[in-house]
């Protein structure tokens, strides 16, 4: 789904950070709660409600070692499944402290297009050891050189919710790196500022704007900006999104139980 795929601005490769350290406070915000939006698609000059996306966060146990396990769901709704069908699930076993990926599995079917990727992080060898397939390629595995700030799309995404905002000014880049496709892409965050919005339920929220550039893949063209609103404070919940995609333009709100 299209709040998952964050990406692709090349960039320079000499100045990649350390890994993130957890937030304590988004760490105890988070974990054991789910996170759920409501997807909305353009069609014509109206806006409808067109699928789901829900994330989640648990402690875990991953080669003897307490863990993170990350969970993203996303689907389209049956009735608009003839326009685009979207059957998305992401996992991500991530290091308690550092955030850094040590497993990764993708199951993903857009369209007429299916995806299934599995990346285990050995850190020790310096190596991402793959295994994927999708509708042009049976099973294939590989070795990757595990590159300094290596992330998967989950992973990313948690590490984008750890950084320090508030410290960086309209304009600023933070690089980041991450694995699609087993290819490694040099990114960058665009920070934009400080900007008040409002939901589709009409609740206002004062959140850190940024962008980044989209990867070429099933669900979009490639070179299109996924603009990005988070809750200013400590959970830093990812508010609204929005991007063109292949079939169109789609938003993405935070969608509340209450």
């Amino acid at each position: 789904m299209f709040l998952l795929i964050i990406i692709s601005f090349p960039g320079s490769s000499d100045s990649f950070p350390e890994p993130a350290q957890n937030n304590p406070a988004l760490y105890d915000m988070t974990v054991g709660k789910t996170l759920k939006y409501r997807a909305y698609y353009k069609l014509g000059f109206l806006w409808v409600y067109a699928g789901n996306v829900s994330f989640s966060v648990s402690d875990t146990i991953y080669n003897r070692q307490p863990a993170l396990k990350l969970v993203s769901r996303g689907n389209s709704l049956d009735k608009y499944n003839w326009i685009y069908k979207v059957d998305d699930n992401f996992l991500s076993i991530s290091h308690r402290d550092k955030l850094i990926p040590l497993y990764f599995e993708r199951r993903n079917h857009e369209g007429k297009d299916f995806s299934h990727n599995i990346y285990r992080f050995d850190y020790d060898a310096a190596k991402i050891f793959t295994d994927t397939e999708n509708q042009d390629q049976s099973q294939k595995r590989d070795t990757l050189d595990l590159l300094a700030g290596s992330y998967d799309v989950l992973s990313a995404i948690y590490y984008c919710r750890s950084l320090d905002f508030k410290d960086m000014s309209p304009g600023e880049k933070q690089p980041v790196r991450m694995i699609i496709d087993n290819i490694i892409y040099d990114l960058h965050i665009n920070y934009h500022g400080i900007e008040t919005i409002r939901t589709r339920k009409k609740k206002e929220y004062t959140c850190y704007h940024f962008s980044v550039r989209l990867v070429k893949g099933t669900l979009f063209k490639g070179g299109e900006d996924l603009l990005v609103w988070l809750s200013c404070d400590e959970r830093k919940i990812p508010i609204m999104v929005k991007s063109e995609v292949a079939v169109g333009s789609v938003n993405a709100y935070f969608w509340e139980d209450n």
